[in-house]
Protein backbone atom coordinates (compact mmCIF):
# COMPACT_ATOMS: atom_id res chain seq x y z
CA UNK A 1 0.00 0.00 0.00
CA UNK A 2 1.46 3.36 -1.00
CA UNK A 3 1.69 6.19 1.51
CA UNK A 4 -1.44 8.26 0.98
CA UNK A 5 -0.92 11.96 1.64
CA UNK A 6 -0.77 15.22 -0.24
CA UNK A 7 2.16 16.02 2.06
CA UNK A 8 4.42 13.71 0.05
CA UNK A 9 3.19 14.91 -3.32
CA UNK A 10 5.83 16.97 -5.18
CA UNK A 11 4.82 20.62 -5.14
CA UNK A 12 6.11 24.12 -5.71
CA UNK A 13 8.43 25.03 -2.84
CA UNK A 14 7.25 28.67 -3.15
CA UNK A 15 10.68 29.89 -4.19
CA UNK A 16 12.41 28.54 -1.09
CA UNK A 17 16.12 27.88 -1.23
CA UNK A 18 16.07 24.09 -1.15
CA UNK A 19 19.66 23.13 -0.37
CA UNK A 20 18.88 19.45 -0.39
CA UNK A 21 15.58 17.57 -0.56
CA UNK A 22 15.86 13.84 -1.24
CA UNK A 23 12.97 11.37 -1.06
CA UNK A 24 13.57 7.63 -1.30
CA UNK A 25 10.77 5.05 -1.42
CA UNK A 26 12.22 2.17 0.58
CA UNK A 27 9.06 0.09 0.08
CA UNK A 28 5.37 0.71 -0.54
CA UNK A 29 4.97 1.18 3.23
CA UNK A 30 8.14 3.16 4.01
CA UNK A 31 9.52 6.43 2.66
CA UNK A 32 12.73 8.14 3.77
CA UNK A 33 13.43 11.82 3.18
CA UNK A 34 16.47 13.97 3.92
CA UNK A 35 15.75 17.70 3.97
CA UNK A 36 18.30 20.45 4.44
CA UNK A 37 16.62 23.78 3.82
CA UNK A 38 17.18 27.46 4.62
CA UNK A 39 14.06 29.29 5.80
CA UNK A 40 13.07 32.74 6.99
CA UNK A 41 10.02 33.73 9.03
CA UNK A 42 8.22 34.67 5.82
CA UNK A 43 9.10 31.58 3.82
CA UNK A 44 8.63 28.83 6.42
CA UNK A 45 5.60 26.70 5.42
CA UNK A 46 3.54 26.09 8.59
CA UNK A 47 0.61 23.85 7.77
CA UNK A 48 -1.49 21.97 10.32
CA UNK A 49 -1.89 18.52 8.79
CA UNK A 50 -1.94 14.82 9.58
CA UNK A 51 -1.12 11.43 8.08
CA UNK A 52 -2.68 8.00 8.40
CA UNK A 53 0.83 6.65 9.03
CA UNK A 54 3.75 7.46 11.35
CA UNK A 55 6.06 10.40 10.76
CA UNK A 56 9.38 10.17 12.60
CA UNK A 57 11.76 13.15 12.33
CA UNK A 58 15.38 13.02 13.47
CA UNK A 59 16.68 16.56 13.78
CA UNK A 60 20.24 17.48 12.81
CA UNK A 61 19.94 21.25 13.03
CA UNK A 62 17.44 24.09 13.14
CA UNK A 63 15.42 26.43 15.36
CA UNK A 64 11.97 24.91 15.03
CA UNK A 65 8.91 24.50 17.25
CA UNK A 66 6.57 21.53 16.83
CA UNK A 67 2.86 21.71 17.56
CA UNK A 68 1.36 18.23 18.14
CA UNK A 69 -2.30 18.16 19.03
CA UNK A 70 -2.51 20.86 21.75
CA UNK A 71 1.13 20.59 22.84
CA UNK A 72 4.09 22.71 21.74
CA UNK A 73 7.70 21.48 21.85
CA UNK A 74 11.12 22.98 21.19
CA UNK A 75 13.35 20.15 19.94
CA UNK A 76 17.08 20.56 19.40
CA UNK A 77 19.92 18.74 17.67
CA UNK A 78 19.65 14.90 17.69
CA UNK A 79 16.13 14.93 19.18
CA UNK A 80 13.39 12.85 17.56
CA UNK A 81 9.81 13.85 16.79
CA UNK A 82 7.31 10.97 16.70
CA UNK A 83 3.90 11.77 15.23
CA UNK A 84 1.40 8.88 15.32
CA UNK A 85 -1.29 8.40 12.64
CA UNK A 86 -4.21 10.81 12.88
CA UNK A 87 -2.48 13.44 15.05
CA UNK A 88 -2.81 16.98 13.71
CA UNK A 89 0.57 18.66 13.84
CA UNK A 90 2.79 21.31 12.30
CA UNK A 91 6.21 22.87 12.75
CA UNK A 92 6.94 26.59 13.07
CA UNK A 93 10.18 28.54 12.76
CA UNK A 94 11.60 29.71 16.09
CA UNK A 95 14.00 32.37 14.76
CA UNK A 96 14.17 35.09 12.11
CA UNK A 97 15.89 32.53 9.88
CA UNK A 98 17.29 29.03 10.22
CA UNK A 99 18.84 26.20 8.30
CA UNK A 100 16.65 23.22 9.10
CA UNK A 101 18.22 19.79 8.54
CA UNK A 102 16.26 16.64 9.31
CA UNK A 103 15.90 12.98 8.43
CA UNK A 104 12.26 11.95 8.06
CA UNK A 105 10.71 8.49 7.93
CA UNK A 106 7.08 7.96 6.90
CA UNK A 107 5.70 4.47 7.41
CA UNK A 108 2.74 2.29 8.25
CA UNK A 109 3.19 0.20 11.44
CA UNK A 110 3.26 -3.08 9.53
CA UNK A 111 6.59 -2.15 7.96
CA UNK A 112 8.19 -2.97 11.33
CA UNK A 113 6.81 -6.51 11.37
CA UNK A 114 9.86 -8.71 11.89
CA UNK A 115 9.91 -12.28 13.20
CA UNK A 116 6.09 -12.39 12.98
CA UNK A 117 5.59 -9.34 15.22
CA UNK A 118 6.04 -5.59 15.24
CA UNK A 119 9.48 -5.24 16.82
CA UNK A 120 8.80 -1.66 17.97
CA UNK A 121 5.15 -2.00 19.01
CA UNK A 122 5.88 -1.49 22.72
CA UNK A 123 7.98 1.58 21.95
CA UNK A 124 5.27 3.27 19.90
CA UNK A 125 2.59 2.46 22.45
CA UNK A 126 4.81 3.98 25.14
CA UNK A 127 5.39 7.14 23.11
CA UNK A 128 1.87 7.57 21.72
CA UNK A 129 1.42 10.83 23.68
CA UNK A 130 5.10 11.70 24.17
CA UNK A 131 5.74 13.25 20.81
CA UNK A 132 9.36 14.36 21.26
CA UNK A 133 12.24 12.47 22.86
CA UNK A 134 15.80 13.51 23.64
CA UNK A 135 19.02 11.65 24.33
CA UNK A 136 20.63 12.68 27.61
CA UNK A 137 24.31 11.90 27.03
CA UNK A 138 26.77 13.24 24.46
CA UNK A 139 27.77 9.66 23.55
CA UNK A 140 24.17 8.71 22.73
CA UNK A 141 23.71 11.87 20.66
CA UNK A 142 26.89 11.12 18.72
CA UNK A 143 25.70 7.56 18.13
CA UNK A 144 22.43 8.90 16.72
CA UNK A 145 24.16 11.40 14.43
CA UNK A 146 26.61 8.71 13.29
CA UNK A 147 23.75 6.47 12.15
CA UNK A 148 22.06 9.40 10.38
CA UNK A 149 25.35 10.20 8.63
CA UNK A 150 25.51 6.62 7.33
CA UNK A 151 22.03 7.01 5.86
CA UNK A 152 22.99 10.33 4.24
CA UNK A 153 25.93 8.68 2.50
CA UNK A 154 23.67 5.95 1.11
CA UNK A 155 21.32 8.45 -0.55
CA UNK A 156 24.09 10.63 -1.97
CA UNK A 157 24.26 8.31 -4.99
CA UNK A 158 21.91 5.89 -6.72
CA UNK A 159 20.07 3.90 -4.06
CA UNK A 160 20.17 0.13 -4.62
CA UNK A 161 18.00 -2.58 -3.09
CA UNK A 162 20.83 -3.36 -0.65
CA UNK A 163 21.02 0.32 0.28
CA UNK A 164 17.30 0.35 1.03
CA UNK A 165 17.74 -2.70 3.25
CA UNK A 166 20.49 -0.91 5.16
CA UNK A 167 18.35 2.21 5.57
CA UNK A 168 15.58 0.08 7.03
CA UNK A 169 18.08 -1.56 9.40
CA UNK A 170 19.38 1.86 10.47
CA UNK A 171 15.82 2.97 11.19
CA UNK A 172 15.37 0.00 13.56
CA UNK A 173 18.73 0.80 15.17
CA UNK A 174 17.71 4.43 15.73
CA UNK A 175 14.36 3.48 17.22
CA UNK A 176 16.03 0.96 19.54
CA UNK A 177 18.51 3.63 20.64
CA UNK A 178 15.70 6.01 21.59
CA UNK A 179 13.71 3.21 23.18
CA UNK A 180 16.58 2.39 25.53
CA UNK A 181 18.23 5.77 26.12
CA UNK A 182 15.79 8.62 25.51
CA UNK A 183 13.70 10.74 27.86
CA UNK A 184 10.58 12.81 27.19
CA UNK A 185 10.76 16.52 26.37
CA UNK A 186 8.14 18.49 28.27
CA UNK A 187 5.83 20.75 26.29
CA UNK A 188 5.77 24.54 26.57
CA UNK A 189 2.48 25.03 28.39
CA UNK A 190 2.59 28.82 28.05
CA UNK A 191 2.55 28.88 24.26
CA UNK A 192 -1.17 28.44 23.62
CA UNK A 193 -3.77 30.62 25.41
CA UNK A 194 -6.01 28.62 27.75
CA UNK A 195 -9.18 30.05 26.21
CA UNK A 196 -8.08 28.85 22.77
CA UNK A 197 -7.31 25.39 24.12
CA UNK A 198 -10.86 25.22 25.48
CA UNK A 199 -12.22 26.11 22.05
CA UNK A 200 -10.05 23.46 20.39
CA UNK A 201 -11.07 20.87 22.97
CA UNK A 202 -14.73 21.66 22.31
CA UNK A 203 -14.24 21.24 18.56
CA UNK A 204 -12.31 17.99 19.07
CA UNK A 205 -15.26 16.54 20.99
CA UNK A 206 -18.09 17.98 18.90
CA UNK A 207 -16.84 18.30 15.30
CA UNK A 208 -19.58 15.94 14.08
CA UNK A 209 -22.28 18.40 15.15
CA UNK A 210 -20.60 21.72 14.25
CA UNK A 211 -22.11 23.26 11.12
CA UNK A 212 -20.62 26.77 11.15
CA UNK A 213 -17.95 28.83 12.89
CA UNK A 214 -20.79 30.83 14.42
CA UNK A 215 -21.88 27.68 16.29
CA UNK A 216 -18.51 27.61 18.05
CA UNK A 217 -18.32 31.38 18.58
CA UNK A 218 -21.74 31.47 20.23
CA UNK A 219 -20.75 28.64 22.58
CA UNK A 220 -17.95 30.78 24.02
CA UNK A 221 -19.63 34.20 23.61
CA UNK A 222 -17.04 35.41 21.10
CA UNK A 223 -17.66 37.20 17.85
CA UNK A 224 -17.21 35.03 14.77
CA UNK A 225 -14.47 37.34 13.48
CA UNK A 226 -12.49 37.37 16.75
CA UNK A 227 -12.58 33.59 17.17
CA UNK A 228 -11.63 32.95 13.54
CA UNK A 229 -8.70 35.36 13.74
CA UNK A 230 -7.41 33.93 17.05
CA UNK A 231 -7.65 30.30 15.90
CA UNK A 232 -5.87 31.05 12.62
CA UNK A 233 -3.10 32.96 14.44
CA UNK A 234 -2.01 29.99 16.53
CA UNK A 235 -2.91 27.01 14.37
CA UNK A 236 -2.51 28.55 10.89
CA UNK A 237 -5.77 26.96 9.77
CA UNK A 238 -9.38 28.09 9.67
CA UNK A 239 -11.89 26.53 12.04
CA UNK A 240 -13.87 25.19 9.08
CA UNK A 241 -10.77 23.47 7.65
CA UNK A 242 -9.91 22.11 11.10
CA UNK A 243 -13.38 20.59 11.48
CA UNK A 244 -13.06 18.99 8.05
CA UNK A 245 -9.70 17.44 8.90
CA UNK A 246 -11.04 16.03 12.17
CA UNK A 247 -13.94 14.48 10.25
CA UNK A 248 -11.68 12.95 7.60
CA UNK A 249 -9.36 11.50 10.26
CA UNK A 250 -12.36 9.79 11.84
CA UNK A 251 -13.65 8.61 8.47
CA UNK A 252 -10.33 6.88 7.74
CA UNK A 253 -10.58 5.04 11.04
CA UNK A 254 -14.11 3.90 10.15
CA UNK A 255 -13.05 2.68 6.70
CA UNK A 256 -10.56 0.39 8.41
CA UNK A 257 -13.61 -1.18 10.10
CA UNK A 258 -15.09 -1.83 6.63
CA UNK A 259 -17.91 0.71 7.04
CA UNK A 260 -19.67 1.82 3.84
CA UNK A 261 -18.93 5.21 2.29
CA UNK A 262 -22.50 6.39 2.87
CA UNK A 263 -22.50 5.28 6.52
CA UNK A 264 -19.16 6.97 7.18
CA UNK A 265 -20.29 10.17 5.47
CA UNK A 266 -23.21 10.72 7.85
CA UNK A 267 -21.42 9.33 10.89
CA UNK A 268 -18.68 11.97 10.74
CA UNK A 269 -21.11 14.84 10.27
CA UNK A 270 -21.68 15.47 6.56
CA UNK A 271 -25.22 15.87 5.24
CA UNK A 272 -24.21 15.44 1.61
CA UNK A 273 -22.36 12.49 0.08
CA UNK A 274 -20.95 14.67 -2.70
CA UNK A 275 -19.55 17.14 -0.15
CA UNK A 276 -17.94 14.31 1.81
CA UNK A 277 -16.32 12.86 -1.32
CA UNK A 278 -15.04 16.29 -2.39
CA UNK A 279 -13.56 17.14 1.02
CA UNK A 280 -12.07 13.67 1.48
CA UNK A 281 -10.31 13.83 -1.87
CA UNK A 282 -9.06 17.38 -1.29
CA UNK A 283 -7.39 16.31 1.98
CA UNK A 284 -6.13 12.81 1.12
CA UNK A 285 -5.65 13.04 -2.65
CA UNK A 286 -7.77 9.92 -3.13
CA UNK A 287 -11.48 9.10 -3.14
CA UNK A 288 -13.21 7.46 -0.15
CA UNK A 289 -13.94 4.34 -2.21
CA UNK A 290 -10.34 3.95 -3.35
CA UNK A 291 -9.00 4.59 0.14
CA UNK A 292 -11.30 1.96 1.61
CA UNK A 293 -10.18 -0.61 -0.98
CA UNK A 294 -6.53 0.04 -0.17
CA UNK A 295 -6.85 -0.18 3.61
CA UNK A 296 -9.02 -3.31 3.50
CA UNK A 297 -6.56 -4.95 1.10
CA UNK A 298 -3.70 -4.15 3.48
CA UNK A 299 -5.49 -5.73 6.43
CA UNK A 300 -6.17 -9.02 4.64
Amino acid sequence: MNLLSHYLTPNDKNGLEVINWQDVNISENLTYSFRDTFYTEKTYPSNLHYHDYYEVVFIENGYINYVCDSLVFKPSKSDVVIVPPGVLHMSKINAKSTRYSRHVFYFYPQVLNVFDRNVMQDFFEKTSKNYILTLSTIVDKEDCLSILNKISKLVDSEVTVKDKTLIFAYLIELLCLFDKKASVIKSDKNYLPEKLLKVKDYIDNNYVYINTVTDVANKFFYSREYLSRSFKKYFNITIADYVNKKRIIKSQELFKQNKSVTEVCYTVGYNSLSTFIRVFKSITNTSPTEYKKLVIKTQV
